[in-house]
């Protein structure tokens, strides 16, 4: 393998899975690796938002998208300003409902459509050697598994698709802003088959003293179940108990009857982002780029947006489209911020406690950078 590439997506999660898809539908010579040689068993992740219609129809996926049996997501409910459950929907909005998927067949659509569309998708392959920019193209030696198989390419762009690591992105030179390093454990319960239809299509959020709580109904009869915390010892070590929920999760849980099908896990799920994102002939997608709390649902949507975006730059071969890109981010990145202040603000009943009270802080109030 020694080939010349429109572009290389290092990363196969979602961001890297929609930015393949996007680069091969323009009839663009795309390759796209990962490291590890599957995906994972479980993820989070599963509430699309309205506005992700009109992305995924760009991408030419949503009536392959309704074929995966997506469950209709028509609002949220929340405790969060009050200890009182209250009710939004989202049927007002442009684009209707929203959407609760299975992560893993969501991304497994996009690496069916990728490589029908002509994009080539290698498992397990990373880096290895990486040179100069040179009169348009980049040098690469990718390396299989522990390093008993070498290849050259030569992609006109690269592709940071690494997810919060931004493994090339800080390869390159970039450094990681990080406003907070909020954590998430997650589960995921088998419904009792009876019980379920008394367990509503929404997703649910509720604050508490030491963070808060979010359940969501996916396909397959099974219910997600996350809590979000700072990293204290205690709670990096220790997952939640599911008893000490607060009281309309705890609800929600009993009235599901639910039996664990995985065990707890922890995921990084505070806010960041790179500076730059994005520099001549290469470029962050997703949260490589920029990464969201979960209260934002902004993870997949932005992903795909980002894909597109990358692909129109790259179709046209516009060698500063990443000036372009970079400045978009960094402007929806400081309006997430102004906005997430306030939704954190909204919790007066625990602004005296060290979590609400850290995520109510303005966006001026938060380290620039860290390596």
């Amino acid at each position: 393998m020694d080939q010349r590439l429109d572009a290389l997506v290092v990363g196969a999660g979602t961001a890297g899975l929609a930015a393949a898809l996007a680069l091969a539908r323009l009839g663009l010579r795309v390759m796209a690796i990962d490291r590890r040689s599957q995906g994972p068993a479980f993820a989070i992740g599963e509430t699309l938002a309205p506005s992700v219609r009109p992305l995924l129809n760009r991408l030419g996926l949503w009536e392959r998208f309704l074929e995966t049996g997506p469950l209709p997501c028509p609002g949220n409910r929340s405790a969060w300003s009050s200890p009182d459950l209250e009710y939004e929907s989202f049927l007002g909005r442009p684009g209707g409902q929203g959407w609760h998927i299975d992560r893993i067949a969501f991304d497994r659509l996009l690496a069916h459509a990728a490589a029908g569309a002509g994009a080539e998708l290698l498992r397990p392959w990373r880096i290895g050697t990486l040179g100069e920019n040179d009169r348009g193209t980049w040098p690469v030696e990718l390396v299989r598994g522990h390093g008993n198989a070498r290849a050259l390419v030569n992609p006109r762009w690269l592709v940071d698709a690494t997810g919060r690591a931004a493994a090339l992105a800080r390869r390159l030179g970039s450094r990681r802003r990080l406003v907070d390093n909020q954590i998430a454990w997650a589960t995921c319960l088998a419904l009792d088959p009876i019980a379920a239809g008394a367990v509503d299509a929404g997703t649910w959020v509720e604050a508490d003293p030491g963070g808060w709580w979010y359940t969501a109904r996916i396909p397959g009869d099974r219910l997600v179940v996350a809590r979000m915390t700072d990293p204290a010892t205690n709670n990096r070590s220790h997952p939640p108990e599911v008893r000490d929920a607060p009281p309309h999760t705890g609800l929600r849980l009993r009235h599901g009857r639910g039996q664990p099908l995985l065990p707890w896990r922890r995921w990084a799920a505070g806010t960041q982002r790179v500076t730059p994102s994005a520099g001549p002939g290469w470029v962050a997608v997703g949260d490589a780029a920029a990464a969201y709390d979960p209260i934002s649902s902004h993870g997949i949507a932005s992903a795909l947006a980002d894909a597109l975006g990358v692909a129109d730059g790259v179709s046209r071969d516009d060698q500063h489209i990443w000036k372009a890109f970079d400045r978009r981010t960094a402007d929806r990145f400081e309006r997430y911020l102004h906005d997430r202040a306030g939704v954190y603000r909204r919790v007066g009943r625990y602004r005296d406690r060290p979590f609400w009270a850290a995520r109510s802080a303005a966006s001026s109030d938060v380290p620039e950078a860290l390596p």
